[in-house]
């Protein structure tokens, strides 16, 4: 791996705007895999301005406005000022990518890499980032919703249920992403899929575990990424990436809301208003 020399380590890490549309490139595309693979704003901050060291740019150059949907970069000293934007379309939680970002800035502080593998090691890390396949990411998530329905009293048929109607929910969300639905559409989609499915078994079969079915099956499509990021960035007073992140799970919420209350209309069994969900697993 090119390491080096005295010379490339002058130019790189002591004139900031030596080879800058470089730079703001590795920048921005940075900041773009961890928008899209569900970093907070002031972790996103932060590497940004973390890799801006390393290639020789201070901190009080940079001017970085963040949104859910568009990263921009500013670099700004006396007279010279370079604007830079990257739009984010594609949100994909994957903690393994902003782990893989930060170790690989560090790496590049400890072994002195040039620009040049600097920015070829970043634009590589899409490729070289394992991502699950997707039977795996289905069977993950019917699990866990195969779990808490165990969790709350449920028995072992109902927890296989669960398990059932989840997992063809996912597969549902997955072929109607592949058909290139609407993103809610697709929630509405696996969220009926799975309360409907869960619906058919409550029918046939007569057994009251089975109310936990329709309770768990559809757990595994809450956001979590979002609603914590959402939290976190108004916090820390970045006021419009929070309220768009918050606004984005409040759809995400509403499009399954809507998917399960229509399949609990086209359902002909009554409906029911309470569950108990305490857990008795470890009385």
């Amino acid at each position: 791996m090119k390491q080096f020399t005295l010379e490339e380590k002058n130019e790189v890490l002591e004139t900031p705007f030596i080879h800058i549309h470089r730079k703001l490139d590795v920048l921005l595309n940075i900041a773009k895999l961890l928008m899209e693979c569900g970093a907070d704003t002031v972790r996103m901050v932060s590497e940004i301005q973390q890799a801006a060291t390393f290639m020789g740019i201070p901190h009080n150059y940079l001017n970085i406005h963040i949104s859910y949907t568009t990263i921009m970069i500013n670099i700004f000293h006396e007279e010279r000022s370079i604007t830079a934007f990257r739009k984010t379309p594609i949100h994909i939680p994957n903690m393994a990518m902003i782990n893989a970002i930060s170790k690989l800035t560090w790496r590049a502080f400890e072994r002195h890499y040039s620009l040049t593998t600097y920015e070829r090691l970043v634009g590589k890390l899409q490729q070289t980032i394992p991502v699950y396949p997707v039977w795996a990411k289905g069977i993950a998530c019917a699990l866990g919703s195969a779990g808490l329905a165990y969790l709350y009293s449920a028995d072992i048929i109902a927890l296989v249920v669960t398990f059932i109607c989840s997992l063809c929910g996912y597969f549902m969300k997955v072929v109607s992403q592949r058909l290139g639905f609407n993103e809610y559409l697709g929630n509405a989609i696996c969220a009926f899929t799975a309360m409907f499915i869960a619906y058919g078994f409550y029918t046939f079969i007569e057994l009251g575990s089975l109310v936990y079915v329709l309770v768990c099956c559809t757990l595994f499509m809450i956001p979590g990424v979002p609603l914590i990021n959402s939290v976190i960035d108004t916090i820390n007073n970045h006021i419009l990436s929070g309220i768009t992140r918050a606004i984005r799970t409040l759809l995400i919420v509403g499009s399954m809301t809507l998917g399960m209350a229509m399949a609990l209309y086209f359902s002909p069994l009554p409906a029911f208003n309470f569950v108990d969900i305490k857990p008795h697993i470890f009385l």
